[in-house]
């Protein structure tokens, strides 16, 4: 049901749009003898000057009409599509410039509070617990809890302990010991304050009756690590 014109302006759209049957339509349309255009006339030329080529006036109508045939199969032109409206144009943000900070000015910072320790009633009235008595390991005579069978006369052993409070004339310590057991946990500063294996804070206060300048210092902890215990 189509006309030889209308299947020749589908040829000739699928050659002009480089469809992949292009070249088998080029080859129909040569090979139908309807579809061949006239031999154009030759025309002299001198040697020394080209002249304009003249076209042929039912060559040059051929293809007008042509050109309108398949205009004519295309796809009905759409109306032109609505203004677009300008979109506004984004800025980007103004980034703020940091303040310079002059090399040669410290930056100071405000140093970590020493957490106080509360004491008892009974501690307050003769301890006070602030740096750097407090914090301070030392090695002191440490009462045992239990008596010995094997070794009845002895009573106490020296071992490392952290001053919680000093007085003039004694300090309250923590002991620390080398074996974990229930109250006691982790002294994690063993190794930087100089004690030769890891070893355990116990939770109980026991009332050292020396002055602390007559104790030997073994280590002082640093404010954090003063502040992370338990």
């Amino acid at each position: 049901g189509t006309s030889r014109d209308e299947a020749l302006a589908v040829l000739v759209i699928a050659i002009i749009e480089a469809f992949p049957a292009a070249a088998h339509c080029a080859a129909i349309i040569d090979s139908d003898p309807d579809y061949a255009l006239p031999e154009l006339p030759e025309v002299a030329s001198e040697a020394a000057k080209p002249t304009a080529k003249v076209v042929d006036p039912a060559i040059k109508e051929q293809r007008q009409k042509r050109r309108e045939e398949q205009k004519a199969k295309k796809k009905p032109a759409t109306p032109p599509p609505a203004p677009r409206k300008a979109k506004p144009v984004a800025t980007a943000p103004v980034k703020a410039t940091p303040p310079t900070v002059n090399e040669s000015t410290p930056i100071t910072t405000l140093p970590e509070p020493w957490r106080p320790v509360r004491l008892t009633p009974r501690e307050s009235e003769r301890f006070v617990s602030e740096a750097p008595a407090a914090g301070a390991v030392v090695l002191a005579e440490i009462p045992f809890d239990d008596v010995d069978p094997l070794v009845p006369d002895q009573t106490s052993k020296e071992r490392p302990a952290l001053v919680v409070a000093a007085a003039s004339d004694g300090v309250l310590v923590r002991p620390i010991y080398s074996n974990d057991a229930p109250g006691r946990v982790l002294f994690g500063a063993w190794r930087r304050v100089g004690l030769t294996k890891a070893c355990y804070l116990a939770d109980d206060r026991v009332v050292v009756e020396s002055p602390l300048h007559t104790l030997t210092r073994v280590g002082t902890l640093t404010t954090p690590e003063w502040n992370a215990l338990h």
